[in-house]
């Protein structure tokens, strides 16, 4: 993915005339959440240095940097199989830095951020200089591995805040806003199914497609994006911390539970390789997938965004008649502050549960299969619409619930209810009627024979369903009467 330039990347580079993120020292040069972290750490530090030799420790968050250090600082360790590691408040800025040992059986992944459960106050000794005065470092009897976005404190959920920002700033109407937020605020994994959001759109040109994909993941923390960090930061920085021992700082985001994948390119096949990726994350993979179409593949992809629109939890058909790129995209960049960030997170915390009827659940599938067979009667042979239909409504509703849950934790809500449902399913009706009014197509038809076989696995499984406890004569003669499989 491409790297990003340090003023794109660091918030900080907007107030600070500090170039690389390890030159920092002055307390306005850090973010509210670094100062946070710096704080904490001071706080636990100002105990280590009190306490004696061998003393336990009190538990402490720090980032696991590597370490360079001379074999005459491990001299007089003493038994024990144990590797060094460098530790710092922050990864990218040797703030509090200390030495650590970890059991060898159970070490860290370097950028990492741990909490450290249990350890105890040693001293290091350099046995070349033989010098009295030491270098004091921890011994690691117990820690665990913190989300990645552990970082951030938790803050009031300002509901629509997210939505409102995108409406100010290029000019959206509520539904589009909404949906563009979607990716952003993500929806919650659920386990033996997906998490995240996957947004799909075409758009008319290439610079702009990949200018919209970096300012929308720029509203996200460094750790949830796939946009690479500055060569430099990624770089980093050999730091010394005492002659013969120096740490390694730098901008390296271990992913955590949260990732959104931005994509551009002529096909939807972009869009196919990353929902594999996504169906294997164990957390929450939203997808942004821009579609660039040319005089040569406009009607192609058109065509497959029929196919796939209700595949994706939120499709758009084109994009760029809806934002001006020159007029909006640089005033949402200047937009994005810290406080965007947290909202995000602290959203993204939230797991609203669905909360409604059988009878609603009924409700919303019918009404569903209303929309589809709205959206495929003028393009779809006849024999095809109520088995597509059915085929799509399973398939869609499941996609509603995520965009669902997502509005949700957009307003602060704790449940999904059956208003919030219908709300969605508004949203996805307003993407619809943007792709029914579209010129360019008007005159697509759906080819359902490239569903053939799914629209013929669809219909046996449903007549196992019907049949339950069936002899095989039984099912053989049922499927016999269906029409498609003559």
């Amino acid at each position: 993915m491409e790297h990003l330039k340090s003023e794109e990347w660091y918030l900080w580079r907007r107030h600070s005339n500090k170039k690389y993120p390890w030159e920092r020292y002055l307390n306005t040069d850090f973010l509210k959440s670094e100062r946070k972290r710096i704080n904490d750490v001071n706080g636990w530090m100002k105990n280590f240095q009190r306490v004696p030799y061998r003393a336990s420790l009190e538990e402490v968050c720090y980032y696991v940097v590597p370490i360079k250090i001379k074999p005459s600082w491990l001299t007089y360790l003493g038994a024990g199989n144990y590797l060094c590691k460098g530790l710092s408040a922050l990864r990218n800025c040797p703030i509090y830095p200390l030495i650590a040992f970890f059991p060898s059986g159970k070490i860290p992944t370097d950028y990492s951020l741990i909490r450290i459960n249990s350890s105890k106050k040693i001293a290091l000794l350099d046995s070349y200089t033989k010098s009295t005065t030491g270098e004091y470092a921890i011994i690691v009897e117990d820690w665990e591995k913190r989300e990645s976005d552990y970082i951030y404190p938790d803050v009031p959920v300002e509901s629509g805040i997210i939505r409102k920002i995108i409406e100010e700033n290029i000019n959206a109407e509520k539904p589009m806003a909404e949906s563009l937020q979607s990716p952003l605020i993500s929806s919650p994994f659920v386990l033996g199914d997906v998490g995240g959001i996957s947004l799909a759109s075409i758009l008319d040109g290439s610079d702009f497609a990949h200018e919209l994909c970096k300012t929308i993941e720029l509203m996200l923390p460094p750790e949830y994006r796939s946009f690479s960090p500055p060569k430099s930061g990624v770089r980093g920085r050999n730091m010394d911390i005492r002659n013969g021992i120096e740490i390694h700082v730098a901008e390296r985001i271990v992913t955590g539970r949260n990732y959104l994948s931005s994509v551009e390119g002529s096909t939807f096949k972009l869009m196919d390789v990353e929902s594999k990726r996504r169906f294997s994350f164990q957390g929450e993979y939203s997808i942004l997938g821009a579609m660039i179409k040319s005089h040569s593949t406009g009607i192609q992809l058109y065509k497959d965004m029929l196919h796939k629109f209700f595949e994706f939890e939120v499709s758009i058909p084109d994009l760029s008649k809806l934002i001006e790129y020159d007029a909006y995209i640089p005033d949402l960049t200047k937009a994005i502050d810290e406080d965007i960030w947290l909202q995000v997170v602290s959203m993204r915390r939230k797991t609203p549960p669905i909360s409604i009827s059988p009878q609603e659940e009924k409700r919303l599938r019918e009404g569903i299969k209303e929309d589809i067979e709205t959206v495929l009667c003028e393009r779809t042979p006849e024999q095809y619409r109520g088995v597509l239909s059915e085929m799509k409504a399973e398939k869609c509703i499941e996609n509603l619930k995520r965009e669902a849950k997502s509005l949700a934790r957009a307003e602060g809500r704790k449940t999904v209810d059956f208003s919030l449902l219908k709300h969605a399913r508004n949203n996805f009706l307003d993407r619809f009627w943007d792709l029914e009014n579209d010129v360019t197509f008007r005159n697509i038809k759906y080819n359902a024979k490239i569903e053939w076989n799914n629209i013929r696995s669809f219909i046996v499984e449903n007549i196992l369903r019907e049949l339950g406890r069936a002899t095989a004569e039984e099912i053989y003669q049922r499927v016999s009467l269906n029409g498609n499989f003559r």
